[in-house]
């Protein structure tokens, strides 16, 4: 026989209620959390002042902001010139992109490109307006962990201005980039 409290209820009936309490917050917040996720804070329900900007007469729709934090980029040197990968990196990280790895290309170029990698043309295009005139190619790589490739080529000065990283033939400074980046992630 259950254990009787002083008035007369079992003692499991005293959790009872808290506990349905309880299950239903829990079930209530997944709920809620899912509405948040399916409308967003972007949708036109929960901003109608963003989608009013865009609705006057003939104004053409604005197309939606790549947030360049998110687009993986490898940096490829394509060129003779040492440190290039590295001060591309920096270029581009200075602009915004998650540059997650720099390396020499197997091969040289004359002209630099951005390759999708991912079949995500707009991130590739959002690169290529950092590096203005470069080429655009699709080569999908499974093997790759990077949504867009940056081939560094011999015009390089165009983007990373006339004096080359280092001579010809002097000896390169692999370290160089995370030193910056610790400098940049400390404020120094």
């Amino acid at each position: 026989m259950a254990r009787r409290q002083r008035h007369g209820r079992p003692v499991s009936d005293r959790f009872l209620a808290p506990g349905l309490v309880f299950l239903a917050l829990v079930v209530g917040a997944f709920v809620s959390s899912l509405v948040y996720r399916w409308t967003g804070p972007g949708t036109p329900e929960r901003k109608p002042a963003a989608a009013a900007r865009g609705a006057g007469a003939g104004a053409p729709e604005a197309a939606p902001a790549i947030d360049r934090g998110r687009i993986r980029v490898e940096v490829l040197n394509a060129t003779r010139i040492p440190g290039l990968a590295d001060r591309m990196t920096e270029f581009l990280r200075a602009r915004g992109f998650d540059v997650v790895s720099y390396d020499n290309a197997a091969a040289r170029v004359d002209s630099s490109r951005v390759v999708d990698r991912v079949g995500n043309a707009a991130f590739a295009r959002e690169v290529a307006l950092a590096l203005p005139g470069t080429e655009i190619r699709r080569q999908l790589s499974e093997d790759r962990f990077v949504d867009v490739t940056v081939v560094v080529g011999a015009d390089y000065p165009r983007y990373l201005g006339g004096e080359s990283a280092s001579q010809p033939g002097a000896p390169a400074s692999p370290g160089r980039g995370l030193l910056a980046r610790l400098r940049s992630a400390l404020g120094l």
